[in-house]
């Protein structure tokens, strides 16, 4: 995600990557990298031919995982050691990282909107979400005051479902009951959406499993794989799997 921002009277661009997995990833000075070089080879084309200077890009990483940031900020990092001779040689540059497991609530600033939002993402992987969401749900019940009507509850309780096992829709609902930040309905509608949702998952594999099943029957009768094919829509490959 890239953000076009002044840096002394030039346009520069940030370069915000979410690491939203539970450890760090070590590759993503790489990754970040990748996404640079394609942002400047886009600006070159479109460049007038008078100008011949790139922007600057600042690579930001915004990590929430379980875990501290333990992997080195510097793509050189990735390397092995780099003899002095040559180190001038070799392309180098250092990441901000911005690890949002280490903030305490104090140090959580910003709108109300925002709050709820770092709050949400340090959430996703903590091993006991459920202490996290008196703070969430009065976070929530304040932006309904300052923005009646808004949609993101529902988003915001289906993200944690999804990505913390400990996440309880039902202890969810007794809390909002305690503190009475009305949330009960909207925790509800996205227990249902989950449910709506494991159903079609599950109707489609058991669709899955019985074609695979039927396939094997058929080539277990010495049906030729070409018929198999035409009957299931199966590829070659996948029935060669069967055997």
């Amino acid at each position: 995600m890239f953000f076009k921002v002044r840096l002394g009277n030039k346009d520069a661009y940030l370069l915000f990557v979410f690491e939203h997995k539970s450890s760090p990833e070590k590759d993503v000075s790489i990754q970040l990298l990748r996404y640079m070089i394609r942002k400047w080879e886009v600006v070159r084309q479109n460049m007038q031919a008078t100008k011949d200077k790139l922007p600057v890009i600042i690579p930001l990483v915004i990590y929430h995982g379980d875990r501290s940031w333990n992997v080195g900020l510097k793509l050189s990092d990735l390397l092995e050691t780099i003899p002095s001779v040559v180190k001038r040689h070799i392309p180098d540059y250092e990441y901000l990282l911005h690890d949002l497991s280490q903030l305490s609530e104090d140090e959580i600033k910003g709108s109300v909107k925002v709050q709820l939002f770092v709050e949400v993402l340090k959430a996703a992987f903590v091993r006991d979400i459920m202490q996290q969401m008196p703070r969430i749900l009065t976070l929530s019940r304040e932006l309904d005051l300052l923005e009646p009507g808004n949609s993101y509850d529902g988003v915001l309780f289906l993200y944690l479902a999804n990505t913390n096992a400990s996440f309880d829709f039902d202890k969810a609902v007794a809390i909002d009951r305690r503190l009475k930040t009305g949330k009960e309905d909207v925790i509800m509608n996205a227990a249902e959406q989950l449910i709506e949702k494991g159903i079609e998952i599950g109707e489609v594999r058991g669709i899955e499993k019985g074609i695979l099943k039927t396939a094997r029957k058929m080539l277990e009768k010495g049906m030729q794989i070409d018929d198999v094919v035409k009957f299931t829509e199966l590829s070659k490959d996948e029935l060669s799997k069967l055997h």
